[in-house]
């Protein structure tokens, strides 16, 4: 009598399957020569990222060499024309949950021309957005000085986010960074609570965690970055880097899955039994 093997054994797999996950890498792209881009070219179709208002916007972005330590990598900037205050260059993230899921980007910032306009500075950053279009997570690059001398200047001391649409910008910390040097951003995505999302920000590791509240059930559309112009008439030549985008997710096997795997198993068991 062979049941009470059958029993524990579909027990023990229907446990195992109710809490295996892990995590997977969704979307990986380095902008490569073996990916299918076309150095020189415009981003926009290539690789699947689209820029917003393709029309009036597409040259603000290029797959380019910035040098040997990156192999090819995107550009967002130094253009003469732009048709809006800003411009959102992006892929499908597939809908992933941001509960669990993990986002990363290497970067690097060049300001050294000062703004048209005498005020203001132009941002860059990096956005999740959901399928509505609604701003999940935005992470703010934003110069506070200017120097012609890129490798004494420092670009951006505060790390600052915003959640919804026309949210307050809240800054996290400190971070000191230099134009023309390279950086890594990660961001990771857990539960908090019922229904709010806790992240963690590393950027080549400084650390900074904050709260997205009521966002626990949202799933993540869309990722890019962003370039929010200060002056449309004359934007000038600063520019953003970006390269090994990376976004990964927490997956649980499809119930559809398990039960074949629990079918599979029990009708072996009852074949062994039967003989």
């Amino acid at each position: 009598m062979r049941l009470p093997l059958l029993t524990s054994a579909l027990m023990a797999t229907a446990a195992l399957v109710s809490v295996s996950k892990g995590a997977v890498t969704v979307y990986s792209t380095g902008f490569e020569f073996g990916e299918g881009t076309t150095l020189g070219a415009k981003l926009d179709g290539q690789l699947g990222w689209s820029v917003n208002n393709s029309a009036g916007n597409d040259d603000a972005s290029y797959v380019i060499n910035p040098g040997a330590s990156w192999g090819r990598a995107a550009t967002l900037g130094y253009t003469a024309t732009v048709a809006n205050s800003e411009v959102y260059v992006s892929h499908t993230a597939y809908d992933v949950p941001l509960d669990g899921s993990m986002f990363s980007v290497k970067f690097q910032v060049v300001d050294s021309v000062s703004d048209t306009s005498g005020v203001g500075r132009d941002t860059f950053g990096f956005r999740l957005e959901n399928g509505f279009g609604d701003n999940l997570l935005s992470i703010f690059l934003t110069p506070f000085d200017q120097d012609p001398d890129p490798d004494t200047d420092t670009l951006f001391n505060t790390f600052s986010w915003s959640t919804g649409a026309g949210a307050a910008t809240s800054v996290l910390g400190g971070f000191s960074a230099q134009e023309s040097f390279a950086y890594t951003l990660s961001i990771a995505f857990s539960l908090s609570g019922a229904n709010d999302i806790s992240f963690l920000a590393d950027v080549n590791g400084s650390q900074f965690s904050g709260v997205l509240a009521g966002l626990g059930a949202e799933d993540i559309s869309t990722m890019g970055a962003f370039w929010d112009i200060n002056n449309i008439a004359d934007p000038g030549s600063n520019f953003l880097v970006f390269d090994d985008v990376t976004l990964s997710a927490n997956v649980i096997p499809e119930p559809s899955v398990a039960l074949l795997g629990l079918a599979g198993l029990g009708a072996g068991l009852l074949r062994r039994r039967r003989s």
